[in-house]
C-alpha cells in the first residue's frame, strides 16, 4: 500500500528543518539588504557631489545652499551641507525616509557612509597641534599632542594603505608591502612592514627619523650620549611614554599601548607586553625602530628586519 502524506513526526521534522534554514539564511539576507542600501546611498551621495563639481567647472566659486539648486529632490535627505577646502568639495548628508539612519560625508574620492558616524571637515592645513586631525583618505580621526618642539599623533596610525594587500606577507626582498590590523580591539593599531610604513602617514605628516626620535627622548630627559647608544637606554623615558595601564605614567602624553607586532611569518605576537615603532632610517634589509616593554622603564633603540610588522606614529612636518 502506498504511503499517503506525512506522519505527525515527519511533519514536525520538516518544520524544524525549515526553521533552521530560515534562522541561517535570514541574517545573511538582512546583511545583503543592508549592504545594498548603504551602497545605494553612497551612489546618491557621490552623484550629488559630482553634480556640484561639474557646476564648479564653469563657476569656481559655486556652492549650493540646498539641493533644489541642483534640481534634486530633498525628500530622502534631512540635511545636506557643502564646503570647499583646498579646492576639494566636501559634503555631509543626513538621510531620512528610505535613507533613515544613514549619514554620508567626505569627498567624491573619499566618502564615508554608515549609521551614527560623526563627520568633521578636514581643516585644509589650518591645524593647531592639540586639535583632532582628520585623515581625509579614510576619515579616521587622531588626537594630537605637542611634546617639546614636536607635534605627534597621540595614537598609532590605522590607515589601510592601498599597497597593504598587494603582496603577501613575507621575509624576502620585494615582499615588504604588507600591513595588518593587530587583531586586538582593545589596542587599535595597524602593523606595517617598513617599506609601506614610509608612505603611510597622511599629507603634512611623516614617519619620524631616528634623529627625530632622539629629539623626543632628549626632551624627556635622556642625554646626547644616551640617545646615541643602542639597546635599552635612559632612565624612565619609557615610563613617560606608556599609559598607566601599561606600567607607565604617560607624563609625555604620548599614550603608547602594548600593541605587539607581526613577525616575518605574519603571525601576531607580543600584545600586552611590547610595542615597536618604526623610524624612517634603513640599514640594508633592516630598519631602525624604537621599542617599549612592560618589563622596562627605558626605551629600546635597535634594528629589525624590514619584513616585521611594527606600528607607526606620525610626526607633523616642520
Amino acid at each position: 500500500m502506498k504511503k499517503k502524506g506525512f506522519t505527525l513526526v515527519e511533519l514536525l521534522a520538516v518544520i524544524v528543518i525549515l526553521a533552521i534554514i530560515l534562522a541561517i539564511s535570514i541574517p545573511g539576507i538582512t546583511r545583503v539588504i543592508e549592504n545594498t542600501t548603504v551602497s545605494a546611498f553612497l551612489s546618491d551621495a557621490k552623484m550629488i557631489i559630482k553634480t556640484v563639481e561639474n557646476k564648479r567647472l564653469t563657476d569656481e566659486n559655486y556652492l549650493p545652499t540646498n539641493l533644489s539648486e541642483l534640481n534634486i529632490s530633498d525628500g530622502n535627505y534631512n540635511n545636506v551641507t557643502f564646503s570647499v577646502v583646498e579646492g576639494k568639495v566636501y559634503v555631509k548628508i543626513i538621510g531620512q525616509n528610505k535613507w533613515e539612519g544613514l549619514t554620508a560625508c567626505g569627498t567624491y574620492q573619499n566618502m564615508r557612509v554608515g549609521e551614527a558616524i560623526e563627520c568633521e571637515t578636514p581643516s585644509g592645513g589650518v591645524f593647531a597641534c592639540g586639535d583632532i586631525f582628520v585623515d581625509d583618505r579614510d576619515w579616521n580621526e587622531y588626537t594630537t599632542i605637542q611634546i617639546g618642539t614636536q607635534c605627534w599623533f597621540k595614537e598609532d596610525l590605522r590607515h589601510n594603505n592601498d599597497s597593504c594587500l598587494t603582496k603577501p606577507w613575507g621575509s624576502s626582498p620585494g615582499n615588504y608591502m604588507a600591513c595588518r590590523d593587530n587583531e586586538r580591539t582593545d589596542y587599535p593599531s595597524y602593523h606595517y612592514q617598513w617599506e609601506v610604513a614610509n608612505t603611510a602617514c597622511p599629507t603634512g605628516w611623516h614617519l619620524p627619523s631616528d634623529d627625530e626620535w632622539k629629539v623626543l627622548e632628549m626632551h624627556l630627559g635622556m642625554s646626547q650620549a644616551e640617545v646615541d647608544t643602542t639597546g635599552w637606554r635612559g632612565t624612565d623615558q619609557g615610563t613617560k611614554l606608556k599609559t598607566s595601564t601599561w606600567k607607565g605614567n604617560n607624563a609625555s602624553g604620548f599614550t603608547a599601548l602594548p600593541v605587539g607586532y607581526h613577525g616575518t611569518n605574519g603571525l601576531f605576537d607580543g600584545a600586552g607586553s611590547y610595542s615597536y615603532l618604526w623610524t624612517s632610517i634603513s640599514s640594508g634589509i633592516n630598519a631602525c625602530r624604537r621599542g617599549l616593554s612592560s618589563s622596562s622603564y627605558t626605551v629600546n633603540r635597535s634594528v629589525s628586519a624590514q619584513a616585521y610588522g611594527h606600528s607607526v606614529r606620525c610626526l607633523l612636518d616642520q
